[in-house]
């Protein structure tokens, strides 16, 4: 039986065969999965794209994570530059669809989007960890 793990592996699978050819797009990879389990009943077809479109997304954001090099002895280079936190590849917007595309081929703009959004995350997590800290100071005023 067909599970949630060898979707992942399928689609893992698929994601790192198109690693170093630019641009990888979710809905591509997404038709190529589903195209390899044909289902007949319009339903059915409606939710398997849905889900495996889902699990797409997840498996290339957590694929975008890994190409991060966060060790000083594996610094990407990039225009004569060296970077320890900026990663091979990004998940952008491109024409509707989620693209991982190499760092080389992002435009000024989504390479801007990008860290805009780092930076509203970054700040998100700080407030989080902010609470988290005022809540375990709760707990020890009242042991």
């Amino acid at each position: 039986m067909y599970s949630n793990e060898d979707l992942n592996n399928e689609v893992n699978d698929a994601i790192n065969a198109l690693m170093g050819n630019g641009l990888i797009s979710a809905k591509w990879v997404t038709q190529e999965i589903i195209s390899r389990h044909p289902v007949d009943d319009g339903h059915a077809k409606l939710c398997q794209y849905h889900y495996t479109r889902s699990i797409v997304g997840k498996c290339m954001a957590k694929s975008e994570k890994k190409s991060a090099r966060m060790r000083n002895e594996e610094q990407l280079e990039f225009m004569g530059h060296e970077f320890t936190y900026v990663q091979d590849a990004y998940v952008v917007q491109r024409d509707e669809d989620d693209v991982m595309v190499a760092l080389s081929e992002l435009t000024r703009e989504e390479i801007m989007m990008k860290a805009e959004s780092l930076m509203r995350e970054s700040a998100a997590k700080k407030k989080h960890a902010d609470e988290l800290f005022y809540i375990a100071d709760l707990l020890e005023q009242t042991a």
